[in-house]
């Protein structure tokens, strides 16, 4: 007769199969099977956490890794993760102050996750993040700047710096930061269109048009660049705007519905 740790551990075991293979809801519902036997089970709490965070249902997650840190108030895995549940649970919310309760409590599990672990460039982008959404960029400049201390090759962090530059309309170390996101990966499509934006409210318009050409000629139907582009043509002089072929304007006629607008 198998003990309940035996039992347990056949679930897990099932769990842990399903989970490698991508078969989150099985892993789920596995993992559910042994802990309903053993609950105390750490490795399991955290990898129900894991499944469910896979499958989408962060108020799940949050449930598992908060067990997880009653058993271990030192894993600093399961401060990061509950941190990252909380952020990506907030499209589901509808009420301002439950948002707000959602963004200090992931900001307080990143913040216990870096004093736990000190170079968790993780945490500290992700924390950087979130104070960007709530509009604190010196701050979220700080965190990105430690991360990218700790990690330098890691290109999205330049390239989210730069965004908080260019909200604080310090335009030349935006540019600085996106280029060199540029540098570690030439294709980066969303450095060049920011660049460009940086460029553009710089009044550096050709540098501009010269950026949002890139993100046209990798993307051609990018709207967005089209229309960028065309306000910067506009801005250095109608005779630029005017040089587009009627074929690019009748191609991409959802981008150029409004732009000749701009140039009156």
């Amino acid at each position: 007769m198998a003990t309940a740790a035996q039992s347990s551990n056949e679930h897990f075991k099932l769990a842990d199969a399903a989970f490698d293979a991508h078969n989150y809801v099985l892993a789920v519902a596995e993992y559910t099977k042994g802990l309903q036997i053993d609950p105390n089970d750490e490795a399991a709490n955290y990898n129900r956490g894991l499944a469910n965070y896979h499958t989408g249902n962060y108020a799940a997650v949050i449930t598992d890794l908060t067990k997880v840190l009653q058993i271990d108030p030192q894993n600093v895995d399961a401060f990061y993760r509950r941190g990252r549940a909380y952020y990506l649970r907030l499209p589901a919310l509808n009420d301002l102050v439950q948002e707000k309760a959602t963004l200090d409590a992931a900001i307080a599990d990143y913040t216990r996750a870096i004093q736990i672990k000190a170079d968790h460039a993780d945490a500290y982008r992700s924390r950087g993040q979130v104070y960007y959404v709530q509009g604190s960029y010196d701050r979220a400049m700080f965190d990105y700047s430690k991360a990218i201390q700790i990690d330098p090759d890691f290109l999205s962090d330049y390239y989210n710096r730069g965004l908080v530059y260019k909200e604080k309309q310090n335009f030349d170390a935006a540019i600085a930061d996106f280029t060199k996101a540029i540098k570690l990966d030439s294709g980066y499509l969303d450095a060049y269109l920011d660049r460009g934006r940086a460029y553009y409210n710089k009044g550096a318009y050709d540098l501009a048009i010269a950026d949002y050409t890139q993100v046209i000629r990798a993307k051609e139907r990018s709207a967005t660049a089209y229309l960028d582009r065309a306000n910067a043509y506009c801005k250095a002089g109608k005779t630029r705007w005017r040089r587009l072929t009627m074929s690019e304007q009748s191609s991409y006629s959802p981008a150029f519905s409004i732009s000749p607008r701009l140039c009156k």
